[in-house]
């Protein structure tokens, strides 16, 4: 004999086991939910890191510019104000 805990959406009683099977199916569906929204943000994500890749966003491969040389004139300045220092 079965005992009737439950009942579903028409009525009828539904056992232990098959109440454990339903809340089963219905953690089961969520899950797959859950996978499948996470994989299209990840397939957003890599398209958006794909983009800043190609776009030039990236830190990567960048060079830092040169200095720029100094004009005797302006070494000329930082020598008189005392800003060069010789014993190097």
């Amino acid at each position: 004999m079965e005992e009737k805990t439950n009942t579903d959406k028409e009525g009828e009683g539904l056992s232990k086991d098959e109440e454990f099977i339903n809340s089963a199916k219905e953690q089961s569906d969520r899950l797959e939910a859950a996978n499948k929204k996470q994989e299209e943000l990840i397939i957003k994500q890599t398209a958006l890191y794909e983009r800043q890749q190609l776009g030039g966003n990236s830190q990567a491969g960048q060079i830092p510019p040169e200095p720029a040389k100094e004009t005797d004139e302006e070494f000329t300045k930082r020598f008189e104000k005392g800003e060069v220092d010789l014993t190097k």
